[in-house]
């Protein structure tokens, strides 16, 4: 029973934290491919001696992972792990047995403790990408309405990538992560395509997992949000039913609202009206944004 574990990241701050997963992982016996999204994380790496990978390009989260698998051995099982997740290796020492003894239908295992989420449709969407999700959820009577009791019954919960091993047989049957959502979504609609292939998930009941949360892509929001938008497009286009136009309409209403939520959330403000100008002229010229560079970080 092989274990790859794959981590994208590019922020040199996280470099300590990620040089202690790696050692905790590799005692368990797992291969552990660190994608460096920046030359700082790249430089610190390097000077550290912590094995990593790198095209010179931050090309997301989810191509990320597609190039940590593809430039690593075969292995049985896939471990998705975000670089602020804490790790704690005495939580993993039965792991091997416990993914052994996995029906072959269970296609995904979930560690992160973070709460189950309602596959999104249309109206997630808007809400998450306005900040209305954000707004209602301090609320406690729109707290339980947040989310499309509709959407959730027809589609189902799962929960973020933050922590989960991926059947690997299943990766490659699914082809990996879409490309065409490069910085968020990307779960949602592997977890919609592993659903129809008649794939399950589960989740270990685990002690030893903590999501620190990090605020890189708060810092980044300017180049962030674009790209979220443009995730948003495509994974609308796939799955919503609605037509081109109708999408981009609710993506442009949903930005313009989180220029009116905006003085009241914490968020850093001008960065959020950077990225929210960027977002829309990618929308309506129909151009792909970039993330942060990689020389940028």
């Amino acid at each position: 029973m092989s274990v790859l574990a794959v981590i994208p990241s590019m922020s040199s701050a996280r470099g300590p934290a990620l040089k202690a997963t790696v050692s905790d992982l590799t005692s368990l016996g797992f291969t552990v491919r660190i994608v460096a999204n920046s030359r700082s994380l790249a430089d610190w790496l390097g000077a550290n001696g912590v094995d990593y990978i790198s095209d010179g390009v931050n090309s997301g989260f989810g191509s990320s992972i597609m190039k940590g698998v593809e430039a690593s051995p075969s292995c049985s099982w896939i471990l998705i792990l975000n670089d602020d997740v804490k790790v704690d290796d005495s939580a993993l020492l039965n792991i091997h047995d416990d993914l052994a003894v996995l029906p072959p239908k269970v296609g995904m295992a979930y560690l992160d403790q973070e709460p189950d989420r309602s596959i999104p449709g249309a109206v997630e969407v808007f809400h998450g990408l306005s900040l209305l999700s954000v707004a209602t959820r301090r609320l406690p009577t729109f707290r339980d309405r947040a989310l499309s009791p509709a959407n959730e019954a027809a589609n189902g919960t799962y929960k973020s990538f933050s922590a989960v091993f991926i059947r690997h047989e299943v990766w490659d049957e699914l082809s990996g992560f879409n490309r065409d959502m490069p910085f968020t979504y990307e779960d949602a609609d592997f977890v919609r395509r592993a659903s129809l292939a008649g794939y399950d998930s589960v989740t270990f009941v685990t002690h030893g997992f903590s999501h620190e949360h990090s605020a890189s892509t708060k810092s980044n929001i300017d180049t962030v949000l674009p790209v979220m938008t443009w995730s948003a497009r495509a994974y609308l286009t796939k799955w919503s039913g609605l037509s081109r136009w109708t999408i981009t309409a609710l993506l442009v209403s949903a930005l313009l609202l989180r220029l009116l939520i905006l003085p009241f959330s914490t968020a850093p403000v001008y960065k959020h009206y950077v990225g929210v100008r960027t977002a829309l002229i990618s929308l309506l010229r129909s151009e792909q944004p970039l993330l942060p560079k990689f020389d940028a970080n």
